[in-house]
């Protein structure tokens, strides 16, 4: 009977296959060469694809406009105006910004009726109603009005158009 001794050397561990001495390890640009024509037919195929979905899609051009609204009341209450009181006031003129009265003001200025993103609609109100955004700053108290049409002309034309629109309406309301 022979005794063990504690400190005996392990025996040789194996981590995995070993590659003979006489075979080189495996080269990733050979195996990828070797399937080249794999890699061609799906550029191709990547190719091919991309070109339909870019003559499919149309384009859309957006247009912004910011502006800053201060309250129109006397400087004694503008003084104590609270931060609450001052982001309401804000969201209320957004939504007068998007509302009938002056979308209806919009569609009315010289040469918006005629422009090719309102010629296929049957109401332009509706229409600015549902695509136009007026949205308060998360950090600042301006406003941004905007809109995205298949017309980069068009988008700018109803932006600007609703911005003087507004202005036309808060004047005449005083």
């Amino acid at each position: 009977r022979a005794a063990l001794s504690p400190y005996a050397a392990p025996g040789p561990v194996s981590l995995g296959p070993s590659i003979p001495a006489h075979q080189a390890e495996p080269n990733v640009l050979r195996s990828i060469l070797r399937h080249a024509w794999l890699v061609v037919l799906f550029g191709i195929i990547g190719v091919g694809a991309s070109w339909l979905f870019l003559k499919q899609v149309e384009p859309r051009f957006s247009s912004h406009a910011k502006i800053y609204i201060e309250p129109s009341t006397p400087k004694l209450l503008t003084d104590s105006f609270g931060v609450n009181q001052r982001a309401s006031y804000l969201y209320t003129q957004c939504e007068k910004i998007r509302s009938s009265t002056i979308l209806n003001l919009a569609v009315e200025m010289p040469g918006i009726k005629g422009l090719r993103t309102l010629q296929g609609t049957s109401n332009p109100v509706f229409f600015l109603r549902e695509e136009l955004s007026a949205e308060v700053g998360r950090r600042d108290d301006i406003i941004t009005i905007s809109i995205e049409t298949p017309y980069r002309e068009d988008s700018a034309a109803i932006v600007n158009s609703v911005v003087d629109a507004y202005q036309k309406y808060q004047t005449s309301e005083k």
